[in-house]
């Protein structure tokens, strides 16, 4: 039997009175009512040539095989219970009894799904498919690091006696000089290719033909989707104006509830400071004047609570999913799979626009972060390319910054912090000249963070977050280790230190004791990134379930879901009075504050 732990205890009713064992294949007898395994109830285990089975153990009815079917309430109820991923399982002090393996699958599945899901399982136990005995077995999530470095692949003319075995590149090199590659095989082979060469030829002439006939008839279809998009395109701009209106206009009618309630002596400098009988009466530019909030210093905290946050716009213009986003002065940068830098002027969020795109990467761009008059970019391309803000070129580019995707990138005024997979890079922001190599971490190193004083940098990996010195020495502090997995996404405040897992919640720690004060719960997915406001009050968070998450960090409670984006919200920037997720659906919304009366 498979290992098997309930997440709660199946009811009595969900088992066999006869084996006293949860129903296997039960069966409900028509005769008597009663429900049993299919195997406990037939003589010998199998009564398919037998017309009476045996006697109902509680009323003495004979039964009859006939009588005999399927119950399946009761095995979809079964099917229904809710298990512990076996792989997620350990075997206690009793050899009947399991417990929670921490370090396993953390998944939680009913049982009619079971094999679905642990046949995949990512925490699954496989063999090496080059060596089980030399190399043992692995965690299916573990294996493709594993195949990396194995050096026991096998030469492909193995069968004809080559014995060599190494890594792949060994082996590949191997190939190219086997002295048991057999030169009249592969003469055979292309004897056997060039008969069939005429009737390829055929078959390739039929299939163009036909790809051309389906294009010409397509090609009425996709215009009307075309024309569709746009239209839908234009309707939510429209609607997303409309709303913003109505919010206005709702402010307007506060303001003259406000003046109207003055006294008489003030009404006349009142008046005239909102008449309509001003130059420009109907000039949208005067509108806007009236409307508009002052101009408040980033620096300031304008955010009070209680608050709200209604999506005022979206911004389009990326055709893949979106992966970072960093504000500077009045423009946003956005980047993602299209492999292209989006730059949007947001002086104005009502007519923002994308104004230029930067182009150069060849790859997916994981990570931009701005400082000291430069953009810097990278990504699964492993290339490092610092822009200059006020041209928007190029001013310098590495290749191979590093030997696999670079995750995640933090400026701190002296030095650049480029982190990929068990490494942190050090670079000098003027020059990208290689300053320092943090090796030897475990596992990705997705999330990185700077203090308020941009002494310390933090790091996250597989279960520990890091702290090191960002001064020049970049030795280590201290860590914090834990059991909550992967960090995908760090924040920092003079309090506390937040982190973002995979395994759906974010866990604050002490920032000086690096005590565990609570997790935060809310998510249904990873969360993907973390912001904070200016105060450090109000936290934001993203996640993989398609939502945005405003949470009180002196309550440590949510305020508030933000449910506009389709697809997995990969990352969260404030932008002066504004915050904006960007996302896999390739869009970036646009909310705004407002405060609850």
């Amino acid at each position: 039997m498979l290992p098997t732990k309930f997440v709660n205890q199946p009811s009595e009713c969900l088992k066999c009175p006869l084996c006293k064992d949860l129903f296997t294949d039960p069966v409900i007898s028509t005769q008597c009512g009663h429900t049993f395994c299919r195997q406990c109830i037939q003589v010998g285990g199998s009564s398919s040539s037998l017309s009476i089975v045996t006697k109902c153990p509680f009323d003495g009815i004979a039964l009859k095989s006939s009588s005999l079917v399927s119950n399946l309430a009761v095995k979809a109820q079964i099917e229904d219970l809710l298990i512990y991923c076996r792989h997620g399982l350990t075997r206690s002090d009793s050899e009947e009894d399991f417990e929670i393996d921490r370090d396993g699958c953390p998944e939680t599945i009913t049982i009619g799904k079971r094999f679905e899901h642990e046949d995949e399982c990512e925490w699954g136990i496989v063999p090496c498919p080059n060596s089980s005995n030399q190399c043992g077995k692995f965690r299916r999530r573990e294996l493709e690091d594993h195949l990396k470095v194995c050096s026991y692949y096998r030469c492909q003319f193995n069968a004809k006696g080559c014995k060599i075995t190494g890594t792949k590149q060994q082996i590949d090199e191997h190939m190219k000089t086997c002295s048991h590659r057999n030169d009249s095989d592969n003469k055979t082979k292309a004897v056997s290719s060039l008969q069939n060469e005429g009737e390829l030829k055929t078959t390739i002439q039929k299939l163009t033909d036909r790809v051309a006939w389906l294009e010409k008839n397509q090609d009425a279809l996709v215009t009307q989707v075309e024309h569709c998009n746009s239209t839908i395109s234009r309707l939510t701009d429209n609607v997303e104006e409309l709303s913003y209106q109505v919010e206005v206009l709702g402010s307007m009618m506060k303001r003259t509830s406000f003046y109207r309630d003055l006294s008489v002596s003030s009404i006349p400098d009142t008046v005239n400071n909102i008449s309509p009988d001003e130059s420009v009466p109907h000039s949208p530019r005067r509108m806007n004047q009236r409307i508009r909030p002052a101009v408040v210093p980033v620096q300031q905290e304008i955010w009070l609570i209680p608050c709200i946050f209604k999506c005022i716009g979206t911004l389009r213009g990326h055709r893949d999913v979106i992966w970072s986003m960093v504000s500077k002065g009045h423009r946003l940068f956005s980047a993602g799979g299209d492999r292209v830098i989006k730059v949007w002027n947001m002086e104005n969020v009502r007519l923002a626009r994308c104004t230029a795109s930067m182009e150069g990467h060849t790859n997916d761009i994981h990570t931009v972060c701005a400082g000291g008059g430069r953009l810097y970019s990278a990504g699964s391309d492993q290339m490092l390319i610092a822009w200059d803000l006020d041209t928007l070129t190029q001013h310098v580019k590495v290749e191979n910054a590093h030997d696999d995707i670079i995750c995640a990138a933090v400026y701190s005024g002296k030095y650049l912090f480029t982190s990929s997979h068990s490494c942190i890079k050090v670079w000098d922001p003027s020059t990208l000249e290689l300053v320092h190599t943090i090796d030897g971490l475990n596992h990705w190193v997705r999330a990185l963070a700077l203090d308020d004083k941009r002494e310390k940098l933090f790091s996250g990996s597989h279960n520990v977050v890091h702290f090191w010195d960002a001064t020049g020495k970049f030795d280590l502090r201290t860590k914090i280790d834990h059991t909550f997995g992967s960090v995908y996404s760090l924040a920092v405040t003079k309090q506390y230190l937040i982190v973002g897992t995979y395994n759906q919640n974010i866990h604050v720690y002490d920032i000086n004791t690096h005590q565990h004060i609570k997790a935060l719960t809310g998510h249904f997915g990873t969360v993907t990134g973390l912001v904070l406001s200016v105060s450090g009050r109000l936290l934001f968070s993203a996640s993989y379930d398609t939502t945005v998450q405003v949470w009180n960090l002196e309550s440590m409670l949510p305020m508030q879901t933000l449910s506009r984006h389709e697809a997995s919200v990969n990352c969260v920037v404030i932008h002066k009075d504004l915050l904006l997720s960007g996302s896999q659906d390739t869009e970036i919304k646009v909310f705004k504050y407002f405060k609850m009366e």
